[in-house]
């Protein structure tokens, strides 16, 4: 199971260098995501780690609402529509069970399974800092890959995740998980710089305000620095400190190189106005379907967009796909979920599911698969179940 899980990190890493298309791009399996199922096949043949949680009647609402969603279009779609609906809720399911499983693992048995995802995760973390920055350098665009419908990203962090939004919020989930890991100050501060340049770089907003957001609350939250602790340079409540952080932060934006493209204009508005254009076509979509939507990832052939054009299965906020995807009672799940989630979590889970939150208004960030995972994970080190008693 540790070396499993250790592959999982390893290969989440590579990002979408792991991914295998079919159906003409429209279904994506990624290794990962082979991993995950070897792991819930050993673990249910063992019969272990699948008994039920505090959260299990909100993950079966919203996968009960999503495949309702998809059932009662049924009629209204081809076969192959169908089929790629119906695939894309299997692997939310593979990602629900997953996390049902690894929860269980690391609060059912003794503090190695706990600390075997904490290293699965630190893993993932160095390999993905250093593959973003040598993307940076070396391969500072995408146009090679337009033709397959990825945006060019001109002289910005996009790692090897291939867009600048979502891997400006794993970044961002790295920082605070740095942030609150007991580990020696140099290594720390060395791995705190290193990720905020790499968000700075992504020149993306929604990235910046997402991370803005979340330390603002991370400060607010913080447990003051013990009175016996103090010394004469140690601010109490770091509060001070961490607004110094954000003012600099905002002093190295305007700071930042400006090189050739529309990309790194921090003043463009171009992606507003589209932006505010797929509210609006989503908003009619919904209302034309607003109990149960069309289905589950069958977006796309409502849009009727072209198949290579990545952005097209969803619109751009997580909330607003969900809605049109199941309507009203998808998005009342989703909310109850991660409301749920955000109750019973730590002051890291919390500060992420802020982030997340965030950024999703703005893009389509929670059910992007890899920052889905990753979230699950550090839920599952960081989740505080009532009496600490999963039921």
């Amino acid at each position: 199971m540790k070396y499993l899980i250790y592959l999982l990190f390893l290969l989440l890493s590579f990002g979408q260098l792991q991914r295998i298309s079919f159906l003409d791009q429209q279904v994506n399996i990624y290794l990962h995501e082979v991993v995950m199922g070897l792991i819930l096949i050993k673990q249910i043949c063992l019969a272990r780690y699948v008994k039920r949680i505090s959260i299990w009647k909100e993950i079966f609402f919203l996968l009960g609402v999503f495949l309702l969603s998809l059932i009662n279009n049924f009629w209204q779609f081809n076969y192959l529509q169908n089929l790629v609906g119906f695939l894309y809720w299997g692997r939310l399911l593979l990602y629900f069970s997953f996390f049902v499983v690894i929860l269980n693992w690391v609060k059912k048995e003794n503090k190695i399974n706990k600390e075997t995802v904490r290293k699965g995760i630190n893993i993932f973390i160095l390999l993905t800092i250093i593959f973003s920055y040598v993307q940076y350098f070396l391969y500072p665009n995408l146009r090679n890959l337009y033709y397959l419908g990825w945006d060019p990203h001109q002289y910005r962090v996009f790692g090897l995740f291939f867009d600048t939004s979502a891997a400006g919020i794993v970044f961002v989930i790295m920082f605070f998980w740095i942030m609150t890991r007991k580990k020696k100050e140099l290594i720390r501060s060395i791995g705190l710089i290193g990720v905020v340049g790499l968000i700075l770089l992504t020149y993306s907003r929604i990235t910046y305000l997402s991370f803005i957001v979340g330390l603002t609350f991370f400060i607010f939250t913080q447990e003051p620095v013990p009175l016996k602790a103090r010394r004469f340079w140690v601010i109490p409540n770091r509060t001070l400190f961490w607004f110094g952080v954000i003012f600099l932060f905002f002093i190295f934006i305007f700071l930042l190189p400006r090189p050739f493209g529309e990309g790194v204009k921090l003043e463009r508005i171009f992606t507003i106005e589209a932006r505010l254009v797929d509210y609006q076509e989503g908003l009619k979509l919904w209302l034309k379907k607003p109990i149960l939507g069309y289905g589950y990832n069958r977006i796309r052939y409502v849009k009727q967009v072209d198949n290579f054009t990545h952005a097209g299965a969803a619109f751009s906020s997580s909330f607003l796909t969900v809605l049109v995807a199941s309507g009203l009672i998808g998005l009342i799940g989703l909310i109850g979920l991660i409301g749920r989630i955000f109750k019973q979590g730590d002051q890291l889970v919390k500060t992420i599911i802020l982030v997340i939150v965030t950024a999703s208004l703005f893009d389509n960030i929670f059910l992007n698969n890899f920052i889905l995972l990753f979230f699950f994970v550090i839920v599952c080190v960081s989740f505080i179940p009532p009496s600490d008693k999963l039921r």
